[in-house]
C-alpha cells in the first residue's frame, strides 16, 4: 500500500468509527509545513462546534505500517492519541474564541532559521534578526502532560487588526514569563544525563554552586533540560579541554524551543556582565544554545565547522537552528553574526 492509499484508508476508518457512534465529526487531512521545510500530513478529527482540533501526524504511522504494524493497531493508536488530546485543558479552554483579546496573554515567540523557512515565512508574521527569524505562536497548553501551540499566521493578524511590531511587543513580555530561562553548566547537564542512564557520575568534576549563578529576576531558575547527550558529548570533544567546562547550556524550563532565550531582554547582557567577558553563542538546536566565555585566541572557523558537522550528523533536520556562530558584545550590547 503506497502512502496516498494509506492516508485514504486511515481517513475512511477513522470517519467510520466516529460517525457510526455519536456522529457530528469531520475527518480530514491537513498538509502542514513545519520547521526547516519539513512537510507533514496531519489528521484532523474535528468535532462539530469546536474551533480547533489537535493535529495527529500520519507520516510516522506510515513508517510503522511499512515496518509491519497492522492497520488495526495503527487506528487504535491514533484513536488513543486523539482521546488523550481531547482531554487536555487546551481543547475546552480555547473552544470558545480565538480572538486577540482572549489569547493575547498566551502569545509567545520562537526562533528559527530564516533561509531554511522562506516559504513558511511568506504566510506568517516574523522579525528577521541576523540569519534567524522570530515567529509567533499562541501557547495553547503548558503542563507536564502536554505542550501545545497554534502558529500565528497573516490571516490572524489581519483579522485582529494588529501589526508584527505589536505582536513582538506582547510576545516579548509573555515568553520569558511562560517559558522562563534556564542556565546550567554543561558538566551538570552531563552529570544528570549520565546519572539517568544508570552510570557513575563523571569523576574529577567539582560541584557547581548554583547560588552563585541565580539571577535577580523571577524569569531565571534552574531545572533539568532536554538536551541531547550525543550533541553535548560531541561539542565537549571538539572544544579544547581547558574551555570545555566553561560551557553553559541555555534553554527554557520545558527544554522546547529554548534557543529563543537568547532573544530575552537582558539575558546575554547580564550573563556576560556576571562573567566579565564577551560571549560565544553556539546554536546547538532550536531547543537550546551553548554559551562559552570569549577568549582572545578562540577559533571561529573551527567552531563553525563543528556546528556544521554536528548539524549534519547529530541534530534532526527539523531541530536545526543555524550553521553560524554568534558572539555577544558587551560594548555594543548586541548579538553579532561571526
Amino acid at each position: 500500500m503506497n502512502y496516498k492509499m494509506f492516508i485514504n484508508e486511515v481517513v475512511e476508518k477513522i470517519t467510520k468509527v466516529f460517525n457510526e457512534g455519536v456522529g457530528g465529526y469531520n475527518v480530514s487531512v491537513n498538509h502542514i509545513m513545519k520547521n526547516n521545510g519539513i512537510q507533514l500530513d496531519g489528521l484532523l478529527i474535528h468535532k462539530e462546534g469546536q474551533k480547533i482540533a489537535p493535529n495527529i501526524y500520519l507520516n510516522g504511522y506510515y513508517t510503522k505500517y511499512r515496518n509491519g504494524a497492522s492497520m488495526d493497531s495503527i487506528i487504535n493508536d491514533i484513536l488513543e492519541l486523539y482521546y488523550n488530546s481531547s482531554e487536555c485543558e487546551f481543547v475546552g479552554q480555547f473552544d470558545l474564541d480565538f480572538e486577540y483579546e482572549n489569547i493575547k496573554d498566551s502569545i509567545v515567540y520562537k526562533v528559527i532559521n530564516f533561509k531554511q523557512n522562506i516559504e513558511m515565512l511568506k504566510t506568517i508574521p516574523y522579525i528577521k534578526i541576523l540569519d534567524l527569524a522570530i515567529i509567533f505562536q499562541c501557547n495553547v497548553n503548558t503542563s507536564d502532560e502536554a505542550l501545545a501551540s497554534i502558529r500565528i499566521n497573516n490571516r490572524h493578524c489581519k483579522s485582529w487588526g494588529i501589526t508584527t511590531s505589536e505582536l513582538l511587543c506582547i510576545a516579548a513580555s509573555n515568553t520569558p514569563r511562560l517559558f522562563p530561562c534556564v542556565i546550567r553548566r554543561i558538566e551538570d547537564v552531563m552529570k544528570d544525563l549520565i546519572t539517568k542512564g544508570g552510570l557513575d557520575l563523571l569523576e574529577g568534576m567539582s560541584d557547581f554552586n548554583i547560588s552563585n549563578m541565580v539571577m535577580d529576576d523571577d524569569s531565571y531558575y534552574y531545572t533539568d533540560s532536554n538536551v541531547d547527550a550525543d550533541v553535548l558529548d560531541e561539542m565537549i570533544n571538539r572544544v579544547s579541554l581547558s574551555n570545555a567546562f566553561d560551557m553553559y547550556v541555555f534553554t527554557n524550563a520545558y527544554g522546547i524551543n529554548g534557543a529563543s532565550v537568547m532573544m530575552y531582554n537582558g539575558v546575554l547582557e547580564r550573563f556576560a556582565k556576571r562573567l566579565d567577558k564577551d560571549l560565544i553563542v553556539i546554536p546547538s538546536s532550536i531547543h537550546e544554545i551553548i554559551v562559552i566565555p570569549k577568549c582572545k585566541d578562540w577559533d571561529a572557523d573551527g567552531l563553525r565547522d563543528m556546528v556544521r558537522e554536528i548539524n549534519s550528523t547529530q541534530v534532526p533536520i527539523e531541530d536545526i537552528l543555524s550553521n553560524s556562530i554568534y558572539t555577544y558584545s558587551r560594548k555594543q550590547n548586541a548579538l553579532l553574526l561571526v
